[in-house]
């Protein structure tokens, strides 16, 4: 039975990781760890996942749009204000000087899934007169009151809350002003 002995020492401040790595290098059975680079490349890692994890989502609902239209036309019409709300409310986050994190990425889900839908509720009713007013006030109370809940959490103190906050929020609303753009695309029959 041989046993092995560890030293842990915590070290802050380091301003040069790397020539400190270089110090311990010549100590045998030392080893340097960087917390917070360690913490970073995990951080990176996990973004370039969700972001693939989403532009996966993207095609998968895209292809159940189309398989509940059958026609590419109708289903990018369904389809497209949402992408295009979700691109477009990023871009003004980032042209406002805020870094896009982990958050805003996640809040993306909420803007697309409800985009599609905006897109697919005008998209059923666009050759139904009757029906269109009602899904059109559906969509816009539906929108109205998931931008003022996101709103206030844009408001808030709190750096996550208000990543979400304004992302789902000004995601939403730009949904509901594309939303048009699916009758647009779809045309009626």
């Amino acid at each position: 039975d041989q046993r092995t002995v560890a030293v842990l020492s915590l070290v802050r401040g380091v301003e040069d990781a790397e020539a400190l790595r270089g110090r311990l290098a010549d100590v045998a059975g030392a080893h340097y760890f960087d917390q917070q680079a360690a913490l970073a490349t995990a951080y990176g890692r996990y973004r370039e996942r969700t972001l693939e994890l989403v532009v996966l989502g993207l095609f998968v609902v895209f292809g159940m749009v189309w398989l509940r239209y059958r026609r590419v036309k109708v289903a990018l019409a369904a389809f497209a204000p949402a992408v295009l709300a979700a691109a477009a409310s990023l871009g003004t986050l980032a042209l406002c000087g805020l870094s896009i994190g982990l958050l805003h990425v996640v809040a993306l889900l909420l803007v697309l899934s409800m985009g599609v839908d905006y897109g697919v509720f005008l998209a059923e009713t666009r050759d139904d007169p009757e029906g269109f007013a009602a899904t059109v006030l559906s969509v816009l109370i539906a929108c109205l009151s998931t931008v003022l809940a996101f709103g206030l959490l844009a408001m808030s103190a709190s750096p996550a809350l208000r990543a979400i906050g304004l992302t789902v929020g000004l995601g939403v609303l730009l949904s509901l002003v594309l939303a048009p753009a699916a009758l647009l695309i779809g045309g009626r029959r």
